[in-house]
């Protein structure tokens, strides 16, 4: 009876709270931090490193979300081969990864400065454009 009331005060907690996604422009604000310092954290200090390593975390799990999504995509192409439904997958939310982080946080920051009007929106809507298309996901590729 407990673990019901403690899930059932947990689930009408969490419908009071606001998630606020972070925006491109918020993205961009934390990313160009890092880059003005020559992709590294030394001589960083206070919220400049915080700044920094958001940045640094958020295209960590943007990258590594990617990547197992697509070694999905790898595993179902060879159950069904002929699926058309992967493909759209494969560029909406797959990826490959870069060879180091800071090309791939180069070609967001080169991505947001393109497209300002997009800054109030979450980052997530654009994702497909600054990293499927320039890291795409060869989801026919055997495992």
């Amino acid at each position: 009876m407990k673990l019901i009331i403690t899930t059932l005060t947990m689930i009408f907690i969490s419908f009071g709270a606001n998630a606020k996604a972070m925006t491109l422009g918020e993205l961009y604000k934390q990313c160009k931090i890092y880059q003005n310092n020559g992709f590294t954290f030394k001589k960083l200090e206070g919220m400049d490193m915080f700044q920094s390593i958001l940045c640094v975390k958020t295209f960590n799990t943007l990258f590594n979300e990617g990547e197992f999504l697509c070694l999905a995509l790898q595993n179902e192409h060879q159950r069904e081969p002929n699926s058309k439904s992967l493909s759209n997958l494969a560029k909406m939310r797959a990826n490959s990864s870069p060879k180091d982080i800071s090309q791939g946080i180069m070609i967001f920051i080169n991505y947001a400065e393109k497209h300002p009007k997009r800054w109030n929106k979450p980052y997530q809507f654009f994702r497909h454009e600054f990293m499927s298309y320039e890291y795409p996901c060869d989801y026919k590729k055997p495992l």
